[in-house]
């Protein structure tokens, strides 16, 4: 990932400020200088590491310039208001982002949607959608070759964490994830499925739906296209004066 965004009114973040307040500025620049290392990891995660990164305890100390017992306040505290997580492995430290979706520069998904839409001219047409939506007459073997090195399919898990934490009702998520794999399959469907979120927790608040009668994970992710382009309802301005 060649950048993510450096809020610009970071400096109104509550968590950053309560942690400035306790720890001092040390306590921003490690978390920032935490952000920028797993950025430069992020490209390499995959559906194995659950959204953790492994590097030397060693050399993440050095960068931060901070002794064990420093680091580790400070990470217990973005911790436990889940901005940062972390693991001591032996030597190395494991660290996860959980909101690091939403701050990144969408570079990657970006790059993995051009190259998508490249698998698509091997048999010199370009699909609307997917190669697998669309009947295309290709060789099946350099066809599955292709999908496979896919950079959006190799962090699909990924990009649905980010969804699943957003969503309101968070049941079924097993079912979910397998609705989301079989229909979100390139960047431009991630970006449809990102919208239709968008839309949906929009509804949720215009109608004020009570938590029982809100979609199920489950649910919602077998038919997220129905919200892609909803659309919030005027209210007409009364005429009585």
């Amino acid at each position: 990932m060649k950048w993510f965004k450096h809020l610009a009114d970071s400096h109104n973040d509550p968590d950053l400020n309560v942690a400035r307040d306790k720890f001092g500025d040390m306590a921003v620049a490690v978390f920032w200088i935490t952000m920028e290392i797993y950025a430069k990891e992020f490209e390499h995660l995959n559906e194995n590491n659950d959204g953790f990164i492994r590097v030397s305890f060693t050399d993440f100390k050095r960068k931060l310039r901070k002794s064990s017992t420093k680091v580790k306040k400070l990470l217990n505290f973005f911790q436990e208001k889940n901005r940062i997580n972390y693991k001591i492995d032996g030597d190395y430290i494991l660290l996860n982002i959980p909101k690091f979706i939403e701050l990144a520069d969408e570079y990657t998904i970006k790059r993995a949607y051009k190259k998508d839409k490249k698998i698509g001219t091997l048999s010199g047409h370009t699909p609307k959608k997917t190669p697998i939506e669309v009947e295309v007459e290709v060789d099946k073997e350099i066809y599955k070759e292709s999908v496979s090195k896919s950079p959006f399919l190799k962090r699909q898990d990924i990009f649905f964490e980010g969804l699943w934490k957003r969503y309101p009702n968070r049941l079924g998520k097993k079912s979910a994830k397998r609705h989301f794999e079989a229909s979100v399959k390139t960047a431009e469907n991630y970006y449809a499925c990102k919208e239709a979120l968008k839309n949906y927790i929009k509804y949720i608040k215009v109608k004020g739906l009570e938590p029982q009668f809100i979609q199920n994970g489950s649910t919602w992710f077998n038919n997220w296209q129905d919200w892609t382009n909803y659309q919030e309802p005027i209210i007409k301005k009364s005429n009585i004066a």
